[in-house]
């Protein structure tokens, strides 16, 4: 009876919820920490006398970090499957329908602790400052769920009647996601569950796309950048749009209760006002 109304279990749902939320910080980390040489001069120029081409380091310094975090979450990964199996198997229904669920399981976390990785190494490889390289990939980590969240709050209090839903939200962030993860045992229903692997495979080419561009990014990197702060440029524009946009839709939820054209010059009002402070 179980087995014909198997759906699909996750294991990280049976570990302590500390280790999402441990595993996205420490994948973010990670790439600050891999990448901080890049920030130093002095770093920079003993990296860079190294008989190794540049695309090569990054590559092995991505790839010891991915196996430095995954490593350690692949031997709890199994214990939790052992364990699940002792306790489980004996009832008929560890076939090859669970095998599939729990290889997909396994692929998400994978999934996203790359996509996290590669999306803070991109940015590091681009700015000259591990301080901007927290708070510009920081920023793009949250920027898609903020939007999406932030432009249904305006939307419902400029249109009467209006209804947003956030319920999938947290899946355009990967950082974010990592909660959604533990946080549900299962994706039920077979039309949902095409539908979130689909979504993992994008990010993981996301991911890979990422990589790719840092990696040529990083090939034509002048080292004198290193530990240069940029006021200017496409990074430091996109985190002073936000902030614009952001600071419009605080003011708005301060006069909603107000007109029309009161509520758009409240818009208007914020973001100016943050635009020419920023």
């Amino acid at each position: 009876y179980y087995t014909s109304r198997f759906e699909g279990i996750y294991l990280s749902w049976q570990q302590p919820g500390f280790i999402g939320v441990f595993l996205a910080f420490i994948s973010f980390a990670s790439a600050l920490v891999a990448s901080r040489y890049m920030h130093s001069k002095k770093m920079t120029d003993l990296y860079h006398s190294l008989p190794i081409r540049r695309e090569k380091m990054l590559l092995c310094n991505s790839g010891a970090s991915m196996l430095a975090i995954l490593g350690p979450y692949t031997i709890i990964y199994l214990l939790t499957l052992a364990g699940q199996m002792l306790a489980y198997s004996k009832y008929g229904w560890v076939n090859a329908a669970y095998w599939k669920f729990v290889a997909m399981d396994y692929f998400t976390i994978l999934v996203l602790v790359w996509v996290v990785y590669a999306l803070t190494t991109f940015v590091a490889v681009n700015v000259g400052a591990t301080f901007d390289a927290l708070a510009v990939s920081g920023t793009f980590m949250f920027l898609p769920t903020l939007v999406y969240m932030i432009c249904g709050a305006v939307w419902e209090m400029t249109y009467y009647g209006a209804a947003s839903s956030y319920r999938y939200s947290l899946r355009l962030s990967p950082f974010l996601f990592f909660f959604e993860r533990f946080a549900q045992s299962s994706y039920r229903g077979t039309p949902n569950y095409p539908t979130i692997a689909g979504i993992f495979v994008v990010w993981f080419l996301l991911g890979c796309l990422l990589i790719g561009a840092a990696v040529l990014c990083y090939r034509r990197r002048k080292s004198e950048i290193a530990e240069q702060t940029q006021p200017r440029g496409l990074f430091q524009m996109i985190v002073k749009v936000f902030a614009c946009f952001v600071s419009a839709a605080v003011f708005l939820m301060i006069f909603s209760e107000r007109s029309l054209p009161v509520r758009m010059l409240a818009i208007l009002f914020g973001g100016t006002a943050i635009g020419l402070i920023a």
